[in-house]
């Protein structure tokens, strides 16, 4: 049994869905349409970064404000700042229970062989909390016999984990013997009986640290962020809050950002030198080796991974945003970033209507995949329908064209999707993503020689 046989595919929850799980396919239907010379959307950091960081700078005020609040006697008002909808789903009171419920009576368990991490509050006969797995979920669990609150818990407890779709039925035994905490755990949905639970651990006070890290943006005038993060036990606890364009709250998510396992690409230098594959100033939307800046992170395969888009006169699109021609980075020209060959190659998908996604025809969408070295794959995905321009087997030089950026597959908006890994099925296994690095090239108008973009730059080559 591996670790996905425990929840089925896991998922992962963003603006900008990343390239999953994809096959390798190809589609000889499709007619090609070449890329036609287009200029660049922005050529200089002076166009946008200026007011980029004014509105990183409000959303970082709005977010410490809000965050400040929930995080002290005064809890409940936060309640007032929420849109209905969320209103409709949260009381004062369950806002007056978050730092509560962050920084006592903690209960902690982990299924190691499954990657599987528990964390939740005791109160009295009932533990709830949070789940990871790959991607964040909650758990519950009933004490089946007494259980006297604000001790560790003993005996049987029933309960489910919420997997998004039917819940997952668990029961956890606990027991304490010769002062050590100990505990196994039986899903019986998945045949999996009275497996030996670790780091199983009860904590009475787990205080909450001072702001550890933080990050900020507007997007578009409905979509702005903010993202902080707080040192908590041996983790950090993340906070993310989305905002209307009138100031409300419509996102509000308070979760463990549990530590990533080791890299096992960490020290690995790739002899290739990789350009950036566009024209102009674009904007990391995902990049970074850590969750809160790149939500790839958690995909093995894809832990390197970058979504880029392009940023202008205050967010990635211009209008409503209803269409994939209002978005700067729809139909832009890409080109190959460095040579080599291509092992992979599909077109022919249509793309998706901003806000919705399409992972039944592939959920890489249209997408082109080049071997630049023994074992090494780059993957570019999203390709606008009938843009690409190259086929199975053909010899790539650096800056040959690739096709137009487009919105298909597990795409909810025009964008970039680029990542290195060390297989060419993205569903292998066995797929270690692989550090990209980009040559010759400027970072918020800063020249890069040799560098990784990370969240929140603008980049262009050099």
């Amino acid at each position: 049994m591996n670790r996905r046989q425990v929840l089925g595919a896991s998922t992962a929850i963003s603006m900008f869905p990343a390239l999953r799980f994809a096959g390798v396919a190809r589609a000889d239907d499709a007619t090609p349409i070449p890329p036609s010379s287009v200029a660049p959307v922005v050529s200089d950091y002076a166009e946008v970064g200026p007011l980029f960081n004014e509105l990183r700078d409000a959303m970082v005020v709005q977010g410490r404000e809000i965050i400040d609040t929930l995080f002290s006697d005064s809890a409940a008002s936060v309640w007032d700042r929420l849109t209905p909808e969320l209103q409709s789903t949260r009381s004062k009171e369950d806002l007056a229970l978050v730092l509560p419920f962050l920084t006592t009576n903690r209960v902690h368990f982990e299924l190691e062989e499954f990657g599987a991490i528990f964390d939740g509050h005791l109160d009295g006969s009932t533990i709830e909390g949070a789940f990871f797995q790959g991607f964040d979920s909650t758990f519950s669990l009933t004490s089946q016999g007494s259980q006297i609150p604000a001790l560790a818990p003993n005996g049987l407890w029933r309960g489910q984990i919420d997997t998004g779709g039917q819940p997952l039925r668990i029961e956890v035994t606990f027991q304490m013997v010769n002062g050590t905490f100990s505990g196994a755990i039986s899903l019986p949905d998945q045949n999996l009986l009275n497996f030996p639970l670790a780091q199983v651990s009860f904590t009475p006070i787990v205080p909450l640290g001072e702001r550890s890290a933080e990050q900020a943006g507007q997007l578009s005038p409905v979509n702005r962020f903010y993202i902080a993060r707080y040192p908590w036990a041996e983790t950090e606890i993340a906070v993310f809050i989305g905002f209307t364009v009138d100031g409300q709250v419509d996102v509000l998510s308070v979760l463990p950002e549990w530590p990533l396992p080791a890299d096992p690409a960490a020290s690995s230098v790739s002899s290739v030198s990789y350009q950036l594959p566009f024209a102009g100033l674009w904007l990391v939307i995902w990049g970074g080796d850590t969750r809160m800046q790149n939500y790839h992170v958690v995909a093995p395969a894809q832990r390197h991974a970058f979504d880029i888009m392009i940023w202008k006169d205050g967010g990635t699109f211009n209008g409503d945003g209803t269409n994939n021609e209002d978005y700067w980075a729809f139909g832009q020209p890409l080109v190959a970033p460095a040579g080599g060959t291509v092992v992979d190659v599909l077109d022919g998908i249509a793309d998706n209507t901003p806000g919705e996604t399409n992972t039944r025809d592939h959920v890489a969408g249209n997408h082109i995949v080049i071997q630049t070295a023994e074992n090494e794959f780059l993957y570019l995905a999203h390709f606008k329908q009938g843009s690409v321009q190259v086929q199975l087997g053909d010899i790539l030089s650096v800056g040959d064209p690739l096709g137009l950026t487009g919105n298909t597959g597990n795409s909810s908006e025009p964008h970039l999707h680029i990542h290195l890994q060390n297989r060419s099925a993205i569903d292998d296994p066995a797929a270690i993503g692989l550090p990209l690095a980009f040559s010759s090239y400027r970072a918020n108008d800063a020249f890069v020689d040799i560098g990784v973009p990370i969240q929140g730059q603008f980049v262009q080559q050099a």
